[in-house]
């Protein structure tokens, strides 16, 4: 079978994985401090802070930007449950916004909709690796003076405007969870400008303090720190094989497209994508992914059920399109071209 997601690990992640452990220091130390420095300066921000999960991120994020009972934080339907997790977690009023009906990013005439004078915070994804339209949303915002954090959980390298994704927000969470384009194993870290914000992160999250008030087990070690500073030593390589291989596909489906039978993701001339999922659209999903598991090929939904649909909320015609024909089909850097000319070989013969 070849699975849908595939670690890409080798022998200097053990290696340095190893090699902290054997020095007796494994907690938050000296390389989780030169990871945060590393991805922080990558991305363009200031500062970085690394954490146990892009979940916790996402919750200290919201914290730190004084969210609480009743403050309104608006996020898209077409998205993993994290976001409402941490929104729920601050007993945020969450409010569920529709999405685009091509990429399944945030649609910012939706947002500007959506804002209220009670709109505390704005969570912006960028889905499976294509850049959001942040650059517009930061104008609403800025209009609003609501703060944006950014969720490039899915998105490390991508680019919009020549900058990268992560580099646009007042915050930006990250993920290293182990099927992201680079791996702590568990791991996220949050990004900002603001060296105020960044040592209230540090507080929220160290016990032992002259004042009290509950705090969260929420940092990153530096075993997590060594395995992804060795990762992110790679991460470029990973990037240009990931788009080599949606480079392939896009050539060998292209005439599907044309013929409407299915579509490919599409990318703007100022976005780069990274791919970390590549996404068909097709009028049944099911089918597909039924019949490459019969072939040996791991196909999914990507995602899981839209947001609105927790809440048997309507009027989310386009996440509800985007769930009911979208299948995304592997693609990592392991991937071997025999593999990728099977899963296309056996996509173009189940379509026609």
């Amino acid at each position: 079978m070849i699975p849908h997601n595939k670690l890409t690990i080798d022998e200097e992640e053990i290696s340095a994985v190893s090699e902290t452990l054997r020095s007796g220091w494994i907690i938050r130390g000296e390389k989780t401090q030169q990871f945060e420095k590393q991805i922080s300066s990558y991305i363009g921000k200031k500062y970085g802070f690394g954490t146990n999960s892009g979940t916790s991120a996402l919750h200290l994020s919201l914290k730190a930007l004084g969210i609480g009972e009743g403050d309104e934080v608006i996020i898209p339907t077409y998205v993993c449950t994290a976001l409402l997790d941490a929104a729920s977690y601050v007993k945020a009023k969450i409010k569920i916004v529709d999405v685009s009906p091509c990429s399944g990013n945030m649609d910012f005439e939706n947002i500007k909709k959506a804002v209220t004078g009670n709109t505390k915070a704005i969570i912006v994804p960028h889905m499976f690796g294509l850049p959001a339209d942040v650059d517009k949303i930061v104008e609403v915002c800025a209009d609003n003076n609501i703060p944006i954090i950014e969720d490039c959980a899915q998105a490390i390298g991508a680019e919009l405007n020549g900058r990268k994704v992560g580099s646009f927000g007042d915050l930006s969470v990250f993920s290293f969870y182990a099927s992201k384009l680079m791996t702590t194993v568990q791991g996220g870290m949050i990004l900002s400008d603001n060296r105020e914000i960044i040592d209230n992160f540090k507080d929220m999250t160290s016990y032992d303090k002259q004042d009290y008030k509950p705090r969260h087990n929420y940092q990153m070690n530096d075993v997590q720190a060594a395995m992804g500073l060795s990762q992110f030593a790679k991460l470029n390589e990973f990037i240009t094989k990931r788009r080599s291989i949606a480079q392939t596909y896009n050539n060998a489906l292209y005439d599907l497209c044309q013929k409407n039978k299915i579509k490919v993701p599409v990318c703007g001339k100022n976005k780069k994508h990274i791919y970390y999922r590549y996404i068909i659209q097709h009028k049944d999903p099911d089918v597909i992914i039924n019949c490459l598991a019969k072939e040996g090929i791991r196909a999914i939904k990507p995602v899981f059920k839209p947001l609105h649909k927790y809440f048997n909320l309507s009027g989310f015609e386009n996440a509800e399109n985007l769930h009911k024909t979208s299948v995304s089909i592997p693609i990592y850097p392991l991937l071997k071209d025999e593999e990728a000319d099977h899963i296309i070989k056996s996509l173009v013969g189940l379509v026609n």
